[in-house]
């Protein structure tokens, strides 16, 4: 069994907690699908969004989350732009931006039913 110490507060004695694997200020920052997990969690997945909370593995999860995205992303335009190239961007750039942009949307659409909904 683990000794609990604890700190008095004008009246009240307050148990002294500390958890482990909090964010730390050399970490680095959550991107923009580990935001979106979070909210997830946040929202759909109270349960599991407080345990990991409370167990202190919330942002390790959500940094995973992120980097794992983010190379899927990768691979998954890589292997979409090889089969479906884009148009040459000096002869028409608009059309070159249409077209990315949208290889970038169906591709995030993958990663959100996979990665950030699951």
């Amino acid at each position: 069994m683990q000794n609990i110490t604890y700190t008095q507060v004008g009246d009240y004695l307050l148990p002294n907690i500390i958890i482990e694997g909090q964010f730390h200020l050399n970490d680095k920052p959550i991107g923009k699908y580990g935001r979106m997990r979070q909210s997830y969690l946040k929202n759909h997945r109270s349960i599991q969004y407080n345990t990991l909370l409370l167990m202190g593995q919330l942002f390790p999860h959500l940094q995973k989350v992120e980097e794992e995205a983010n190379k899927q992303l990768e691979s998954l335009m890589a292997e979409h732009l090889r089969i479906n190239p884009p148009p040459d961007k000096l002869i028409d750039n608009l059309a070159w931006a249409a077209h990315m942009t949208e290889a970038k949307r169906q591709m995030e659409e993958i990663i959100f039913s996979k990665i950030i909904y699951a």
